[in-house]
């Protein structure tokens, strides 16, 4: 982590931080994360990203709404870096995370079903597609993604 955000590699244990300033570190790291994201440095808005959940997830880990936002926000966004970077195996991953947290999630459910349509996963890909277009039908981009994943479903089965 290069970027300085004036917090530790993680929050300190001895004495414990309390869990409302360690929420509150959490958000700030999260929104340098987010401030990297705009800048388009995606590596460095993943660490950040992966720094707030330490923060979060620290024993012992924080509840609540706050921190359930926090925790689904942070694996969110670091699944939109990681296809943006062409990681789509570890966008899948992310975004899998973050739909352990909130299964309706449209955001995890259509970067999900991108990752897996440029793995080459279309079933994966169009299954995802479809319970997001199902949660939300009025997306274009989901609409789109969906039905280039299933043209590229029929030439990889049928060649046409």
């Amino acid at each position: 982590d290069t970027v300085p955000d004036g917090f530790p590699f993680s929050p300190p244990f001895d004495p414990p931080m309390e869990p409302e300033k360690r929420l509150a570190a959490g958000e700030e790291i999260k929104a340098k994360g987010n401030a990297l994201f705009k800048e388009g440095k995606l590596d460095a808005a993943v660490l950040k990203y992966d720094k707030c959940l330490r923060y979060v997830d620290a024993y012992p880990p924080l509840d609540g709404d706050a921190a359930r936002a926090g925790r689904l926000a942070c694996h969110l966004n670091s699944g939109i870096c990681h296809l943006k970077e062409g990681r789509q195996k570890q966008c899948v991953a992310a975004c899998g995370r973050a739909l352990e947290i909130d299964a309706g999630s449209v955001k995890g459910l259509f970067r999900k079903g991108c990752a897996h349509r440029q793995l080459g996963e279309y079933e994966m890909a169009i299954e995802a597609l479809e319970k997001a277009a199902g949660l939300d039908g009025e997306d274009e981009a989901i609409k789109k993604e969906l039905a280039k994943a299933e043209k590229e479903l029929k030439k990889y089965r049928y060649g046409w």
